[in-house]
């Protein structure tokens, strides 16, 4: 069972009883004239650290090398996590190499947020930007509002995504959500972008209200599902199952349900469920069973061992 997500506004502090007792408020305090880059900050902290060594941790204004005293406001508080509060828009890298224990952002924040993550969890109160969960490993990332362009994709010039863990986003997504993806799960109670899953080996990628245009392009092995129809700009005739059948590249493979599905649905329920019961009720079919999917299979210019599950329309 996950632990209870951080109300916003409860201040929390440092114990050093175990390595995952480790609890700090960070505040910014003052807005910078550039982006504020804290990937190096979050590859050095360490759980154990005292506040002083904390406060010498490198931040960057864009190139220029300052330290964290000089940005953030330290508190002591009493819960096992790290807070950090303020407008964090402009701060990027937030939760770099993230391993182990809990990060709360109460914020919006800025691009690379939970990068390359490998352990623990992160809960956004806000939106974050564009390449959040890039290459990530493992973990939970938790965004309460939108997330941009290339959730859970690769690094800049790499061809791996995301392989590993799992990414939970209230609202919506923005483009080549899961890009490269190897393994992992990415679910969104909103739309997901045009282009999701572009060249991705495996994993899964759900939404409840459908997917952008030419998502699944050269898709090899993973899943994409989808509760609402796809806005695929093709006419299919009367008898078709669904406008993929036009699109080219998709075979239709049938009608299915499966134990898998229901197991994956209950597994977003209880996730979902730490953030918001509203939104957990959208996975949850209590006694009823779980819609009929059109599965698809391809992307067929690629190996074609994807498949798309697009929830039958009643």
């Amino acid at each position: 069972m996950l632990p209870e997500i951080t109300t916003p506004g409860v201040h929390v502090s440092i114990q050093q009883h175990s390595p995952r007792c480790f609890s700090m408020k960070l505040t910014l305090v003052q807005q910078p004239a550039l982006a504020l880059d804290f990937s190096r900050f979050f590859a050095e902290f360490r759980t154990g650290m005292s506040i002083a060594d904390v406060m010498q941790l490198p931040v960057y204004e864009g190139n220029r090398r300052s330290t964290a005293r000089d940005w953030l406001a330290f508190e002591e508080g009493n819960h096992d996590s790290i807070e950090l509060k303020g407008d964090l828009s402009r701060c990027d890298g937030l939760g770099h190499q993230w391993s182990q224990g809990e990060l709360v952002i109460h914020s919006h924040c800025g691009s690379f947020t939970g990068s390359e993550m490998s352990g623990g969890r992160m809960i956004i109160h806000g939106d974050c930007g564009n390449d959040c969960a890039a290459a990530m490993r493992g973990g939970q990332l938790f965004v309460l509002g939108n997330a941009g362009d290339r959730l859970g994709g690769p690094l800049y010039g790499a061809m791996a995504g995301m392989q590993g863990g799992e990414i939970l986003v209230a609202g919506k997504t923005g483009r080549h959500t899961g890009q490269f993806m190897r393994r992992g799960l990415i679910a969104a109670c909103g739309t997901i972008g045009a282009q999701a899953g572009h060249g991705a080996i495996a994993g899964t990628i759900a939404t409840m209200k459908g997917f952008g245009q030419a998502s699944g392009f050269e898709l090899k092995r993973a899943t994409l599902i989808s509760m609402s129809p796809l806005p695929i700009n093709a006419s299919a005739d009367a008898t078709s199952a669904h406008p993929l059948n036009a699109a080219g590249s998709w075979r239709y493979a049938g009608l299915i349900s499966s134990n898998y599905l229901n197991l994956l649905f209950r597994r977003l329920n209880r996730l979902y469920s730490q953030l918001d019961h509203q939104l957990a009720e959208q996975w949850s079919f209590h006694e009823q069973k779980p819609p009929m999917f059109d599965r698809y299979l391809g992307d067929q210019r690629s190996i074609g061992r994807g498949e798309w599950l697009i929830a039958r329309q009643t």
